[in-house]
């Protein structure tokens, strides 16, 4: 089924497809195995992405709005592990501070 719509002077046409979760779950992980690539659900991809975009200091608050969290703390208490090059660095700032 296709709808169309129109918003701002654009034309929007949209397919009315359902996707079930497992057809995702079954293609990701079929693709993970043709490409002999490092075993990660598709979920996990998303810890992944938080957790990368916050090791190259990207602001939490942006992260966590791109993962659709109203509260920055949801991201940090779920999503964001510690990094332990940000705690290398974090004491570095502060021996050069005190030094």
């Amino acid at each position: 089924m296709i709808a169309y719509f129109q918003f701002r002077n654009a034309l929007f046409i949209v397919l009315l497809n359902y996707i079930l979760p497992d057809t995702v779950t079954d293609w990701f992980r079929s693709f993970i195995e043709k490409n002999n690539l490092p075993k990660i659900t598709f979920h996990g991809l998303r810890h992944t992405n938080a957790t990368l975009l916050i090791s190259k200091n990207v602001d939490v608050a942006v992260v966590a709005s791109r993962l659709g969290h109203a509260q920055i703390t949801t991201t940090l208490n779920f999503y964001v592990h510690p990094v332990e090059a940000h705690n290398k660095e974090a004491g570095q700032v502060l021996e050069k501070m005190l030094v």
